[in-house]
């Protein structure tokens, strides 16, 4: 399959970021992302791999599983990269009522994603997902599960 950078853009965001179904998401990763491939997030994470995105991305789905990212505005496309403009919140809901906010941004090799960043405003669930991965390191290192 032939993507653009502005398919892979809308894919990563609807189809990985804001999908609740691990088996599609995890399907839609394995499309779209290299297998080398790093997120980067708000906060300093750095994910690699795509187990660690399909992670990442269901912890977010977990944290906000009625959320949905709606773009503000087309893809914009730059040589082998882009960016996506959106905003997240329950659908239905006045814009006013959106948590966040933010921008997707991509690089390509060919045609699947090799890095992909997220730059948010609001209220940033980044946070809580790495203390929660804190919390679960410790208890594993205290034999606890």
């Amino acid at each position: 399959m032939s993507f653009s950078i502005s398919t892979l853009l809308t894919r990563n965001l609807n189809d990985v970021f804001g999908e609740n179904d691990p088996a599609r998401r995890r399907a839609a990763i394995g499309e779209i992302f290299a297998e080398d491939c790093v997120f980067y997030d708000p906060g300093g994470g750095v994910y690699r791999g795509r187990d660690e995105i399909d992670r990442v991305a269901g912890a977010i789905r977990a944290a906000h599983p009625d959320f949905r990212y709606q773009p503000i505005a087309p893809p914009e496309e730059s040589g082998n990269g882009g960016r996506i403009g959106w905003v997240e919140g329950r659908p239905g809901e006045a814009d006013s009522a959106f948590d966040s906010d933010g921008t997707g941004i991509a690089s390509s090799r060919g045609e699947i994603l090799s890095s992909t960043q997220i730059a948010v405003k609001g209220n940033c669930y980044f946070a809580d997902i790495q203390s929660r991965e804190s919390e679960e390191i410790q208890l594993l290192e205290e034999g606890v599960e």
